[in-house]
């Protein structure tokens, strides 16, 4: 074979191999940016998806919490007038028959308005919207107002319902009073309903301290029907009760004891179990708290007869609906205090306009003019900057009362308001004077639920705390 045409083949073959080669190359290049910019693409869209996801997330959690806000200022509306009813009620001459039926009345508003809380609270609780305040208050205090606000209860199922304190147990402490007596009173309601002629007792006792804690261990022990080893896990998750049988019995939302593991657990805590079928149950814990080191002064709560004359106190009530407003005025005019009422914010501006007043009850979800929009006129259209202005509202949440305080409100206080909380507002924010007469103190003690404490001559007993 000619080497020149051998030459000039092997050429042409390695130039034609080359540019496969090449083309290969090229096709591989043309590939990869291909992947590249379709990879580019779907990161574009997986990030905007996961911005589309937050911002339905964000969305839902919002929606959720303004329903949440917005059933509960319908529910606990009405619920005032009913709880607030009850207690005029009670504090009036009634048949001896008409008793049962006030008693059934506000104990079935009282069971309602529980199960609205715990509603509240385990929203609150899974949203991570809970904080704990540390306050200073008398232990054997707390727990005696808790054994108080059950007793009725224990007595009517023939429970005997008792406190064991142990020698050495301190007496002011601070930690969250109110989250601590929620927790106390969920587990004692548990053991007073599922015991039935038995015993409950409530133990308190310290473990140990530190320079600036101790350690108080609770005990809530009872003698009722018990439960099954293989339902005790299953009874702290959320609308679970022991079997479907002490729904029906018993009745309850499954929450109490759910809400109380997360509570103690927020504080760095947990709920021990210890029960038999039959042979009653033992819940325990134990609660690090802060060593008070101020003077312990005696308690407040120990009054015998008091009297205080409001006389000359303008308060403005601002109420669109007309049963809370019945309800609010006559326990105002109970007080002595000179009443006037607003159907809503824009008649509330004019007789502010019109009129001095000392004190402003003002709800938030209104028609014509809300409570914000009213609060904002008043103080910076009015210019009355000092006029107290309390929210009295059925909206429960934090971020209320947030809301309530940055429109330039004052103070905060729920409906259906418990007496003694609408009483600590009208003390904190009072700019009048006060003269009440103490007796020498008793072994009369205000119980947790001062509805009933109210009745009768007990509205005075209420008043007295305005001090």
């Amino acid at each position: 074979m000619n080497l020149h045409k051998v030459i000039s083949t092997k050429a042409q073959e390695m130039l034609t191999a080359r540019q496969l080669e090449d083309t290969a190359v090229r096709a591989f290049l043309e590939s990869i940016s291909e992947y590249c910019e379709a990879a580019e693409e779907e990161k574009n869209e997986a990030e905007a998806a996961l911005v589309k996801a937050k911002m339905v997330a964000e969305h839902s959690a919002k929606a959720k919490s303004n329903f949440l806000s917005v059933m509960s200022h319908e529910i606990r509306s009405p619920l005032n007038a009913i709880i607030g009813f009850i207690h005029l009620l009670s504090s009036e001459e009634y048949l001896p028959e008409q008793e049962e039926y006030i008693h059934a009345i506000n104990v079935s508003s009282a069971n309602l308005l529980s199960l609205i809380n715990d509603i509240l609270d385990f929203s609150r609780i899974d949203e991570g919207r809970i904080e704990f305040n540390a306050t200073r208050f008398d232990l054997r205090d707390l727990v005696e107002k808790i054994k108080v606000s059950n007793s009725f209860a224990a007595n009517e199922r023939g429970n005997e319902l008792s406190v064991v304190y142990g020698s050495d147990l301190p007496g002011f402490v601070k930690c969250d009073e109110v989250r601590l007596t929620q927790i106390l009173n969920n587990l004692v309601s548990n053991a007073v309903k599922f015991t039935h002629r038995g015993k409950v007792t409530i133990e308190v006792t310290k473990l140990g301290e530190t320079l600036h804690t101790q350690m108080i261990h609770f005990v809530v022990r009872d003698t009722g029907i018990g439960i099954a080893s293989q339902s005790q896990d299953r009874i702290f998750e959320r609308f679970t009760q022991a079997n479907s049988d002490i729904d029906r019995r018993y009745g309850g939302s499954g929450l109490g004891l759910a809400i109380v593991k997360k509570l103690l657990q927020m504080q760095g805590s947990d709920i021990h179990l210890e029960s038999e079928l039959g042979n009653g149950s033992v819940f325990s814990f134990s609660l690090a708290v802060q060593k008070d080191h101020q003077q312990e002064l005696a308690s407040e709560h120990f009054l015998e007869e008091v009297h205080v004359d409001l006389t000359g106190i303008h308060i403005l009530l601002v109420e669109d609906m007309p049963f809370n407003q019945m309800m609010a005025n006559a326990i105002l005019k109970q007080w002595n205090a000179s009443v006037d009422i607003a159907d809503n914010g824009r008649v509330a501006v004019d007789l502010c306009r019109q009129k001095k007043y000392d004190l402003v009850l003002m709800d938030l979800q209104m028609p014509v003019m809300d409570g914000f929009a009213a609060t904002r006129v008043i103080r910076y259209d009015l210019g009355l900057k000092s006029l107290p202005i309390v929210a009295m509202t059925a909206n429960a949440l934090a971020s209320d009362r947030e809301a309530c305080l940055a429109v330039g409100m004052n103070d905060h206080v729920g409906k259906p308001f418990d007496l003694n909380d609408l009483v600590r507002v009208l003390r904190r924010q009072a700019r009048w004077e006060v003269a009440p007469v103490v007796q020498a103190p008793t072994d009369l003690m205000l119980s947790v639920d001062v509805m009933q404490a109210a009745a009768g001559a007990g509205v005075d007993l209420v008043v007295a705390l305005l001090r």
